[in-house]
């Protein structure tokens, strides 16, 4: 699920007009509920929160949208990629850094969907599915479920 500001610079004569019309389409958690099991939310920044987007949804396991300090090295790496460097280069393969809600969400999903039996099977399970993960990262994670 995508979405984008509803005000951009030089509309901000016509916010109130935007912000009655657009208010039914935020994505908030009803919307996010009906979407398909495993749907993301993303989002191009900046985000308002709680006009197009409410905090419950951007914050969640299911947002993929990264923090404004990581763009910049996002663009970085793009470039980098147009250059024919990958950002792991072992693989040439491009993989995603996740907050730790949306890395144990993807384990969550991993395990409901096959047996996993280590901690290794596991971290490569993460990485054909460009997830950047260590074992000790995954080991953190399990032990924290654990608890």
């Amino acid at each position: 699920m995508v979405t984008d500001t509803w005000v951009s610079m030089g509309q901000e004569g016509e916010s109130a007009e935007r912000l009655d019309a657009f208010t039914a389409y935020q994505v908030n958690g009803a919307l996010m509920a009906k979407a398909a099991p495993g749907a993301v939310f993303l989002h191009s920044l900046p985000a308002h929160r709680g006009q197009e987007v409410t905090d419950a949804v951007i914050d969640s396991p299911a947002s993929l949208v990264w923090p404004r300090r990581n763009r910049l090295a996002a663009a970085r790496e793009c470039c980098a990629g147009v250059q024919g460097k990958a950002c792991d280069h072992a693989r040439g393969r491009w993989r995603m850094r996740l907050t730790k809600a949306q890395r144990q969400h993807r384990i969550a999903q991993l395990l409901e969907r096959q047996p996993v039996t280590s901690q290794a099977q596991l971290v490569e399970l993460l990485g054909a599915a460009d997830v950047e993960a260590t074992q000790a990262t995954v080991s953190r994670d399990l032990e924290e479920w654990a608890r």
